[in-house]
């Protein structure tokens, strides 16, 4: 089915990453760089310099300008933080919080770019996930910006895909279940049809990604999504999020249609 429906999220690939930029100050990049494990002065001051360029709409604010990762020096910075827990002390306050959804809004944008997920293939679903938490746990105003942001990234995956250059297809559903969490707690920013349709493109997308294996793949071949994919670090996070789901308190054919995926991916619902 056709990705028509993405266009009620207003695609695009920057209004997130601008607008949390203007809460990151420079102690925030501070507390992104020293997570570095490389570690030392010209490594730390290089970080601090891209950081600071991204932030400010400098060099690496274009697509293209993703496409060298040799010269993303934040890399490790980043790619480190998209794991850290919201249960560790240094990550349950604000500026936790901002430094996550910075780093992680910035990978997001960076594997827009092809060239970017040939050289950084990896677990795209926990950088999502991550985002997805520390924009809920801000609680800032940033879901437009956000749902704008996975509805771009889930057309990019999908215009690579036609022409065979779509490394890391198989998450894209975890980019859709990420932008229904934000939806139905948007405040009805976005029509009962839309959500609805989203809801039948992930049913459609995931069934894909199972067919194109031949199998279901990794630890949990019975559990929907997770069947997909060999990346569960953050498999409770998600489920969490179907749990939620299926509670979803809307009557009629999109709440139904909400629960049944939520029950889905919080594992309620086993698949054959």
């Amino acid at each position: 089915m056709g990705l028509q429906f993405l266009k009620s999220f207003k695609p695009d690939e920057d209004a997130l990453l601008r607008q949390i930029a203007t809460h990151i100050d420079d102690a925030t990049l501070e507390h992104i760089a020293n997570e570095d494990p490389v570690g030392g002065d010209l490594r730390h001051a290089r970080s601090i310099d891209t950081l600071r360029k991204i932030r400010d709409g400098g060099p690496l604010k274009k697509q293209s300008d993703f496409a060298s990762w040799e010269k993303f020096y934040p890399q490790d910075v980043t790619e480190l933080l998209r794991f850290s827990s919201s249960s560790e002390p240094k990550w349950t306050d604000t500026r936790g919080h901002w430094a996550r959804a910075f780093s992680c809004a910035t990978l997001l944008r960076s594997y827009g770019d092809n060239e970017v997920r040939n050289s950084a293939a990896g677990d795209y679903s926990c950088v999502i996930m991550q985002l997805v938490e520390s924009i809920r746990r801000l609680d800032a105003g940033l879901e437009p910006q956000a749902m704008a942001a996975l509805a771009w990234f889930i057309i990019r995956l999908s215009d690579d895909a036609c022409v065979g250059l779509a490394p890391g297809r198989d998450q894209i559903v975890f980019a859709g279940v990420g932008l229904l969490s934000l939806v139905v707690n948007s405040k009805n920013m976005i029509s009962y049809d839309t959500i609805t349709e989203l809801i039948d493109w992930l049913i459609a997308e995931e069934k894909r990604a199972v067919g194109e294996r031949g199998k279901s793949v990794g630890d949990f071949p019975n559990h929907w999504l997770f069947r997909t994919t060999f990346f569960d670090t953050l498999r409770e996070k998600w489920m969490a999020i179907g749990a939620e789901l299926a509670a979803f308190k809307v009557t009629g054919q999109c709440g139904d249609a909400v629960r049944a995926i939520g029950q889905k991916l919080a594992g309620q619902t086993l698949m054959s």
